[in-house]
């Protein structure tokens, strides 16, 4: 196998173990945040599971899904940060209007533009979630006496996420030095599956 194929792999099993986990935990399943973000894992298993279904079983890909990956990324994400914000009035208008602007405007980029712009939604969908886990860690640091089981994946949100920003903007630099993004993607992808299962077992702890 090689470096890649291994990353993939224990992305793939860390995200299986996570979900599953998550599912078997009544706590997990019962507190809103942890809801949220479970239904996250969800998504992101169901893609990977039409993905590998698509590629070796049926032996073809699936390109058209992807602005929908993208737009269901970003909601079901930035649902689960404005839980962990703040669940006023103000605060769900403000989310609201934002995924809705998102939403209207990937879709008219990739429909009646070069669909390849899709790209710069998923960054500006990026480092938004960069911002808000920033101003969460930020928050939670000015209430140190509070103890919050998300921060690992907070952590694991902003590195993974920041990474990716930087990564998208070196692209061409990347290439030429002939690193492959997809396996420090993968790798980034592990340390955030990895953060949610210690998260639920902390939350059944509780």
């Amino acid at each position: 196998m090689t470096y890649l194929e291994i990353s993939i792999t224990l992305s793939i099993c860390l995200l299986f173990i996570a979900f599953v986990s998550g599912v078997g935990i009544a706590k997990v399943r019962q507190h809103k945040l942890s809801r949220s973000f479970l239904i996250l894992l969800g998504f992101f298993l169901g893609i990977e599971t039409i993905r590998l279904l698509s590629e070796f079983i049926f032996n073809f890909r699936i390109n058209g899904i992807y602005p929908f990956y993208v737009i269901i990324e970003f909601l079901l994400l930035h649902h689960f940060l404005q839980i962990s914000i703040g669940n006023s009035k103000k605060i769900k208008i403000i989310f609201g209007f934002f995924a809705t602007s998102f939403v209207l405007i990937t879709f008219i980029l990739y429909n009646f533009h070069d669909p390849r712009v899709i790209n710069y939604s998923k960054v500006i969908s990026h480092i938004s979630v960069t911002i808000l886990t920033v101003i969460i860690l930020l928050k939670n640091l000015k209430e140190v006496e509070v103890i919050n089981l998300f921060l690992p994946i907070y952590g694991a949100l902003l590195l993974h996420y920041s990474t990716s920003i930087f990564l998208f903007l070196l692209m061409k630099q990347i290439v030429e030095i002939n690193i492959n993004t997809w396996s420090i993607n993968n790798l980034l992808t592990c340390v955030l599956y990895a953060s949610s299962i210690y998260t639920f077992y902390q939350l059944k702890k509780s």
